[in-house]
């Protein structure tokens, strides 16, 4: 079996794509698969807020700083009547499309504001279904009580173990977290402490596969993107104090759409991306050894299809049509369809109805919904348990584990030294989306959602992580 080291350096050679594949294919390390290959063409992670620290002060300064630039830019097109020139042509046309824009850049901002990549389509949707003046009258019915309590009682529903498991990684997945570095290296902690009594193989490895989910190269790419935004935000904001003449419109409109550009493309392929592999390693989650003869021809559009991906990380936009036509084929051939993810159709709605039309002239949704009946890997199957391959079977008892979890936590930091805000940002939310809450008693699962949503910045953070999870409750 090949190491989990191997198995990253063999995906990221074109040369030996096809035999890493077809390798973990026959020997069902999917659960290496699949972090390994999204986060080889994922370069936009969604990110967390870290307070509490005197070392994340500077970054609480920064976000207010973009926060307030972000206020100032709409407070000054929402009013252009104030700078641009009244004798201008064509003044109506300016002001529409100033609107327009200070629209979009809160939408988008919104978007990125720490959010799971769910919420962010939720609330994408809710902002264009229902107008602000809501907000007031919704207010007054969430309290901090009702939702901890109606969140408990949708989650335990049902007495399956699968199910409850993958409902609350649903329900933190759609919850605005901020914790600071103290609480995170004790979340983790928590976390891994349920590890207790496997086999220090199965140890090694579990700790490995997640430091490779906190460090992908994905991370840079991200922050590169989200600081290019604040650089723009900051620039833009400097350019326009004085009346605008109508030959400095076409300067106006091309700084916004500049920053409507990188936002874009920050929610746009992180969304999409996410949606694309985890269709496809759905596909080869169904391939056995046993069927690897009959559906050569469908692994081999597979790898293709990966090797495509691969090769469009940087692009803006890696969604096109070549892609979509690859999704309807692998639809269309794939045999052994099955589903089992209940999310569909509101994920298919919601594409459909707010994404860019560019995408939606790709006939992307049709293309989903064709591939929708594959089976989707659960949440759950990150944490498997992992094949012992070596001789030494050693049972973790708790002194071992926590001077694993120690180390762990050490490299961790290590690792994020140096990170800029949105890198440190992306690699906590990566970690913790996949740390395993399986172990977690009811008692820990609604204190942590009740910290939550007392730490929630305003009303109408609550307001829209409570409508996300409603609305998931109702699929």
């Amino acid at each position: 079996m090949k190491t989990i080291d191997t198995l990253k350096k063999l995906l990221k050679n074109h040369n030996n794509l096809e035999d890493t594949l077809r390798t973990v294919v026959m020997e069902g390390q999917y659960h290496y698969l699949e972090f390994l290959t999204t986060n080889l063409v994922l370069e936009y992670l969604t990110f967390i807020e870290v307070i509490g620290e005197e070392e994340t002060k500077k970054l609480i300064e920064k976000d207010l700083q973009l926060k307030e630039m972000i206020s100032s830019i709409q407070a000054f097109m929402s009013e252009p009547e104030k700078w641009v020139n009244a004798l201008m042509d064509k003044k109506e046309d300016v002001w529409t499309r100033l609107n327009m824009f200070r629209d979009n850049l809160s939408d988008q901002v919104a978007v990125l504001a720490g959010y799971d990549d769910q919420i962010k389509q939720h609330a994408y949707i809710l902002r264009r279904k229902f107008p602000d003046t809501d907000g007031e009258a919704i207010e007054q019915d969430i309290s901090v009580e009702q939702s901890v309590m109606e969140i408990m009682a949708y989650l335990f529903e049902y007495e399956d173990n699968m199910t409850i498991n993958n409902r609350i990684k649903s329900v933190y997945g759609e919850l605005p977290v901020r914790m600071s570095k103290i609480k995170f290296h004790e979340w983790i902690e928590q976390a891994l402490l349920g590890l207790k009594g496997i086999h220090k193989k199965d140890l090694d490895n579990y700790l490995t596969y997640m430091e490779e989910t906190y460090a992908p190269e994905s991370i840079k790419g991200y922050g590169m993107v989200m600081e290019s935004v604040y650089e723009d935000i900051k620039v833009f904001e400097k350019l326009y104090n004085d009346p605008i003449e109508e030959m400095e419109v076409s300067r106006l409109f091309e700084g916004m759409e500049g920053i409507r550009r990188l936002l874009e493309s920050c929610v746009s392929l992180y969304t999409y991306t996410t949606t694309v592999v985890n269709n496809m390693l759905g596909i080869l989650n169904c391939l056995t050894q046993e069927s690897y003869e009959e559906k050569k021809v469908i692994l081999n559009n597979f790898i293709e299809t990966i090797k495509y991906i691969h090769n469009r990380s940087h692009e803006e936009h890696i969604v096109d049509a070549f892609l979509v036509n690859q999704l309807d084929a692998l639809s269309t051939d794939f045999e052994d369809k099955r589903m089992d993810n209940s999310r569909w159709e509101g994920l298919l709605n919601e594409i459909k109805q707010g994404y860019p039309d560019e995408i939606i002239k790709l006939n992307l949704a049709e293309a989903l919904d064709n591939l929708s009946t594959v089976y989707i890997l659960l949440s759950s199957s990150y944490f498997a348990p992992l094949k012992s391959t070596l001789e030494d079977l050693r049972i973790v008892d708790t002194p071992m584990l926590m001077t694993h979890v120690e180390l762990f936590i050490e490299r961790l930091d290590a690792v994020s030294q140096k990170d800029g805000r949105w890198q440190k940002r992306a690699r906590i939310a990566n970690l913790l989306s996949v740390l395993n809450v399986y172990h977690k008693s009811p008692e820990e699962i609604e204190t942590y959602i009740r910290d939550v949503f007392e730490g929630c910045r305003d009303q109408k953070e609550k307001i829209g992580s409570m409508t996300s999870i409603r609305s998931m409750m109702l699929d």
